[in-house]
């Protein structure tokens, strides 16, 4: 029998250690983090615990399971192109919730460059064991492991991607669902006009459903009203994060005279009003870039006349909770990368649990029932019945 042992948590104080032993094989410390696999029949964990008062910060977190031998079988990841108006959106995915992903399996899927397009990625849903199966992106000699965040990114200029998924021989889960955009890097129509009674939403590009936008873009735009309430009050929210590092800018002009600015990576929401004899014209520059992966900048404008209930031409996904005041918070850089080198997209917040990797949530529905325990299942128990060894020295 192979066991695999999972480290979640190992803090430890100068003189603590967590060693494994077997009937096979001689004692090893257990690493820190990651996974790490031992031979035998019967095995003893053992963990020294230094009394500390008033600090309950310290402490290890092991998941231990089986692995279960087998031949490794890869296949092609399920696409399915969106039936949205201009075709450009596509789910890559592995994702069964009833059965879940089996041991000792894959998938793999290319996405081919666009020209004149820049490829953004969303992992829409992820379910499957952290250090011990993997999603990764490649694109030429750069390999990006661990991708999990729920937050767009941008491949920008890299040729070919090629999307892989892995599993070892234990826990399995429901799977990923990636969300893959062409977005344009043509200016969006120059003249936006107004309805009476509704709102338009102006995105950069052409791309309809994007917020996203690319390097070397030079577009301007200006807002007019339908003609039969052009002495009407003009009003615009802007919700707006640009790139990083870019020196990107997006301005708001009144006749002629800039009137907001919005420059760097600081999100900000902000809402405007104009008098109906206001000229509004918004001018937007975005610069070139080393960066071939980074989180996806967001340039969203609603303009609207009056309440603007009846939003007209909203793209997918439509924006929330516009504000009445500026708000500013960070952009968080974490999954930003401009090297060749490998880069890590695992966040402490996307921590692997054995409820979520096993299709046990509430969430997902298991077809096991009775003694028919699935993979991720008989882990899970296996975890109790092990951590019965743990002896306190």
């Amino acid at each position: 029998m192979m066991l695999k042992v999972l480290t979640l948590k190992a803090d430890l104080q100068a003189a603590e250690y967590v060693i494994i032993s077997s009937d096979t094989e001689q004692s090893d410390h257990i690493i820190a983090r990651g996974s790490t696999f031992y031979q035998g029949q019967n095995f003893t964990i053992t963990y020294s615990k230094t009394p500390l008062v008033g600090d309950l910060n310290y402490g290890v977190a092991l998941f231990v399971s089986t692995i279960e031998f087998g031949p490794y079988v890869n296949s092609v990841c399920l696409s399915t192109m969106s039936s949205n108006l201009d075709g450009n959106t596509t789910s890559i995915s592995n994702l069964d919730i009833e059965n879940g992903y089996k041991v000792n399996s894959g998938c793999s899927s290319k996405i081919p460059e666009k020209e004149n397009h820049i490829t953004t990625l969303l992992i829409d849903t992820y379910f499957y064991e952290r250090y011990g199966d993997m999603l990764t992106i490649s694109f030429g000699q750069n390999v990006y492991m661990g991708l999990i965040t729920y937050d767009e990114i941008v491949v920008e200029d890299v040729g070919d991607i090629e999307i892989n998924f892995s599993s070892d021989g234990s826990v399995v889960g429901a799977g990923f669902e990636i969300i893959q955009k062409y977005v344009s890097c043509t200016c969006g129509p120059s003249v936006v006009k107004v309805p009476c009674n509704g709102s338009v939403y102006l995105t950069v590009t052409e791309t309809i459903n994007s917020y996203s936008y690319c390097s070397n873009m030079n577009c301007s735009f200006s807002i007019v009203r339908e003609e039969t309430c052009s002495d009407l009050q003009l009003n615009l929210e802007a919700s707006v994060t640009l790139r990083m590092f870019s020196n990107d800018s997006l301005i708001i002009k009144v006749n002629g005279e800039p009137s907001e600015s919005f420059t760097g990576s600081i999100h900000s929401n902000k809402t405007m009003d104009f008098t109906s004899d206001a000229k509004v014209e918004i001018d937007f520059i975005s610069r070139n870039t080393n960066a071939k992966f980074y989180p996806a900048p967001y340039v969203m404008l609603r303009v609207f006349i009056g309440a603007g209930d009846n939003d007209q031409g909203s793209p997918t996904p439509s924006p929330e909770n516009f504000t009445s005041s500026t708000e500013s918070s960070s952009l968080s850089p974490e999954n930003f990368a401009s090297s060749t080198e490998s880069s890590s997209l695992s966040t402490e917040s996307s921590s692997f649990s054995p409820e979520s990797s096993s299709l046990s949530s509430e969430s997902s529905t298991s077809p096991n029932s009775g003694s028919n325990l699935s993979p991720g299942l008989s882990s899970i128990l296996l975890v109790f019945s092990i951590i019965l060894l743990i002896e306190k020295v």
